[in-house]
């Protein structure tokens, strides 16, 4: 499965179903003149970035932590967006992680929470024609 089918078929639903209300996919950030991209961003309600999402083909299996090449390709994404939460994902596994200003590091986290928005008749996007009508 590539990285467009994965986002639509298994990662929205998944940040859809947490309660964030938009996720925009492909993600330009740059600071001067380096520019890095996210393949996706949760907004929470005040429209504002809570999560950048890097997707991967496969992970590895567990332990999977902050040191992790993946890990930290997402947290220098997350550090340039200015995200709090970032998350990784293959579609089945998802490892969440919060940005520690404080400490300059990742740490493994719960999901940030969001008041879930009431959809009704939610399912999976057909395609993603589909998909961009919606986005």
């Amino acid at each position: 499965m590539n990285k467009s089918s994965v986002l639509l078929e298994r990662v929205l639903p998944y940040l859809r179903g947490m309660g964030f209300g938009a996720v925009v996919p492909e993600q330009s950030f740059g600071v001067g003149s380096r520019r890095v991209r996210a393949d996706a961003v949760a907004f929470g309600d005040d429209q504002k970035p809570v999560a950048i999402v890097e997707i991967k083909q496969k992970l590895d299996s567990p332990p999977f932590d902050n040191y992790h090449p993946t890990v930290q390709q997402a947290y220098k994404i997350a550090l340039i967006a200015e995200t709090p939460y970032f998350l990784v994902t293959d579609g089945e596994q998802f490892h969440w992680f919060r940005v520690d200003w404080e400490n300059g590091s990742a740490e493994a986290s719960d999901p940030p929470i969001q008041t879930p928005t009431v959809q009704k008749n939610l399912r999976p996007f057909r395609n993603e024609a589909e998909a961009a009508q919606v986005l």
